[in-house]
């Protein structure tokens, strides 16, 4: 080669070696240091040229020891080496992945290796995140706990599943990949499976469709199904996942079953909606909810749904049958062979049930007085998560209705009772409310009164329009003056009783007599008054015949009774002149007994007075303190009272008790300064206690001083006093210590005291 050639080969050469895109060295081939590099190499490296030029490769860090012995041997053996791929190291410690080619050249008259590398970092790293993604993939696809799969977007054939998608369906994989789902049976409905193909036709993809899938057992899977377009290899495929929500879709069942049975309806209604409800929920063959005999021998059916048919009047035998192991044990399931595991009772065997559900009811005595049961005539495979809980809460409401029904019995049994009650004591009551200003009356009350509440124009009136349309004109103030005193007592057991006329509609005057009631806020305000009212018209006739036979006896009497003591006033002015001509001492004595005899006469004559009045008056509430104030205490004496408020029902001449009391006191008590009225409770009675501070009663005079006659003056004031108390129940004792003063115990009796607020 001549000289020229050479120079322009040598400036070819450069013109490569420094414009080549790719990193290029020269190692000298003795010791394999570098003795030129390229600007690409200086670029990828990140050396400047004076780091490098002369410096052995592997000391300066590009090359481990191992690799660069590696590329010398094959340099030696094979004369070159091509695209082999190695791992280099930057300025900047970081790892370059490169392709090594080099050949044997000559360099300024020295053999050297020329090396070329192409830099495949990037192409690493991708690759290297492939694989990192695809392992990630692949992690994420096997262990999602939602089943995936796999499906070609060609012929719909499965590529892939996860153990998910293995344990929902029960299906293994081998099972499952290579067929279709159709082949399999998956779908259950149709429609459903030809809505979603028709949306991946479509190339639309599918989100959260709810989807009913069948598993490899037969099992129903409710679920969601997402389904997208993938591209793996160049190829299309759906990816699809499946939430298994049956349990939850169970639990909405359940929840809406146990909202309708136990919202809106009450009584056998309510027993009704819930059988149906159950029925529905669990598809089962029937359901019953019965009663149980309280010595647990038989359940009365009160609500039956078989074959979704009402069922009345059905009973059984308690023993024997899987209820009444609910009722001992509380919830029972028994999934198959009932029919084998108890001895049915003829009743109940044809039904031909398997599978059993009850749960026992109890009342609000937390006794079992009930059962809910559910019956299937095939096994029960799969019952719904939380059955024992939603089937207890249901067995509550039941309970409840069971109860309303048995009160609703007993309160209408009561109300026949009241009625036929009422229709013998001729008593009817009424309602008034505060706030709307009406009277309520029922058609009872408005028969009383010989209307109707068709005539009345309905069951609410005004006191107003009742006042004007039945009470004669002269009573009407009596029913309003009640009326108003019911409205503004403070007294929340207020009570009151009044007598007062009433025309019926056929136009006859009748007596009643009204009691009063009220109903009182918790402000204490009244917002209702509530009463009854009884005929008493027969009885004021009776009343009135008898007053008007008192009246002509007690004129009588008085008739006889003046000629009597005029006739005891001339015998004893008679005996009077008697004994002052009278000289003889035997004579004079035997006219003193006849004095004391004829006094006696008239002392007896005198009390007929008295006595006649007791009971002839109609007894009325009478205010304790108010008859102390009119007591004639003399100022020697104080007398104290505890008994403010206290009302007393009694014969009118309850005042005269009092006033033999002070003056059994002065009389009897010789140094009484002091008297104290009292009042103490003895259990549903109340006792009115009267003490002074005198000399008291002896033992054996305490029973005796309430006959009559007894005592050092008249003798009759306190048999008078036992007696007006024994008019209206009341009684009254001695029970005081000799020396230390008199005591007098009245007990009057429930229902003849009030206590009325201060």
């Amino acid at each position: 080669m001549t000289e020229t050639e050479e120079t322009e080969c040598e400036d070819k050469f450069k013109t490569v070696f420094f414009n080549s895109p790719y990193p290029i060295t020269l190692n000298r081939a003795s010791d394999g240091k570098i003795i030129a590099v390229n600007p690409a190499f200086l670029t990828a490296s990140g050396y400047r040229e004076d780091e490098v030029i002369g410096r052995d490769p592997v000391k300066q860090g590009l090359i481990d020891r191992d690799t660069f012995r590696k590329a010398m041997d094959i340099i030696r053996k094979k004369g070159k080496i091509e695209s082999i791929p190695m791992t280099v190291t930057g300025k900047d410690g970081s790892n370059m992945h490169i392709l090594l080619s080099a050949i044997p050249v000559s360099f300024g008259n020295e053999p050297a290796i020329m090396t070329m590398t192409v830099d495949l970092t990037l192409q690493k790293n991708v690759e290297d995140v492939l694989r990192e993604s695809e392992r990630k993939f692949t992690t994420i696809f096997t262990h999602n706990p939602t089943s995936l799969a796999v499906v070609s977007a060609k012929n719909g054939v499965f590529v892939d599943v996860n153990d998910a998608f293995v344990r929902s369906t029960g299906y293994g994989r081998e099972e499952v990949i290579g067929k279709t789902a159709k082949e399999l049976g998956l779908y259950v409905d149709s429609d459903e499976y030809m809505r979603f193909v028709t949306s991946l036709q479509n190339w639309q993809d599918v989100h959260a469709m709810e989807i009913t899938c069948r598993n490899k057992d037969g099992r129903t899977i409710n679920g969601l199904m997402s389904s997208c377009f993938v591209i793996m290899k160049g190829k299309p495929y759906i990816l699809s996942s499946f939430e298994d929500i049956t349990a939850r879709k169970s639990s909405e069942i359940a929840f809406q079953t146990l909202f309708k049975s136990i919202v809106g309806i009450t009584g056998r209604d309510a027993l009704r909606t819930i059988a149906e409800n159950v029925c529905s929920w669990l598809h089962a063959d029937c359901v019953m909810i019965g009663e149980i005999s309280s010595k647990k021998e038989t359940v009365t059916v009160l609500s039956m749904l078989l074959d979704g048919n009402e069922v009345s009047g059905f009973s059984y035998a308690l023993p024997g049958t899987p209820c009444e192991t609910a009722v001992k044990n509380g919830f029972c399931i028994s999934p198959d062979n009932v029919d084998v595991i108890y001895p049915f009772t003829a009743a109940i065997a044809p039904i031909q049930i398997k599978g059993y559900m009850g749960v026992p009811l109890f009342n609000s005595l937390g006794e079992v007085f009930g059962i809910l049961c559910v019956l299937f005539r095939d096994p029960i495979q799969y019952p719904p998560l939380n059955i024992r809980e939603f089937l207890e809460i249901i067995a509550v409401k039941a309970s409840a209705d069971i109860e309303r029904i048995q009160i609703e019995n007993a309160l209408l049994e009561s109300q026949r009772k009241l009625a036929g009650a009422m229709d013998i004591a001729d008593l009817v009551n009424w309602e008034y409310d505060v706030k709307t200003g009406f009277f309520t009356f029922d058609e009872r009350f408005y028969a009383f009164y010989g209307t109707t509440k068709e005539q009345e124009g309905g069951i609410h009136m005004t006191p107003e329009t009742y006042a004007r349309e039945f009470i004669p004109h002269e009573d009407r103030d009596v029913v309003l003056e009640e009326e108003k005193k019911a409205l503004e007592t403070s007294d929340p057991c207020y009570q009151s009783q009044r007598e007062h006329r009433i025309i019926r509609r056929d136009g006859e005057i009748r007596y009643i007599q009204v009691r009063i009631g009220v109903v009182k806020d918790e402000s204490g305000r009244t917002i209702k008054t509530y009463g009854a009212n009884l005929d008493i018209t027969e009885r004021k006739k009776t009343e009135e015949s008898l007053r008007e036979a008192n009246r002509q006896l007690n004129l009588l009497n008085g008739i006889t009774r003046h000629d009597i003591l005029n006739g005891i006033t001339i015998i004893l002015s008679y005996l009077e002149f008697a004994d002052m001509i009278c000289k003889d001492p035997e004579m004079g004595e035997y006219l003193t007994k006849i004095e004391c005899a004829t006094k006696s006469i008239r002392n007896q004559i005198e009390f007929t007075r008295i006595y006649q009045d007791l009971g002839t008056e109609k007894p009325q509430w009478q205010d304790i303190t108010s008859i102390i104030s009119r007591l004639p205490v003399p100022d020697t004496v104080s007398v104290c009272t505890d008994c403010e408020g206290v009302c007393v029902y009694g014969d009118p001449m309850l005042e005269k008790v009092f006033y033999n009391l002070l003056d059994n006191a002065l009389r009897h008590g010789e140094r009484v300064t002091r008297i104290h009225l009292s009042r103490v409770s003895c259990g549903n009675d109340l006792v009115l206690v009267w003490e002074d501070n005198g000399t008291g009663i002896a033992d054996e005079e305490k029973k005796q001083i309430f006959a009559r006659g007894y005592g050092k003056n008249t003798g009759y004031g306190m048999f008078l006093a036992r007696e007006i108390l024994a008019l209206t129940g009341s009684s009254i004792t001695e029970t005081g210590i000799r020396g230390k003063g008199a005591r007098f115990e009245i007990l009057v009796p429930k229902g003849f005291f009030r206590i009325n607020p201060l």
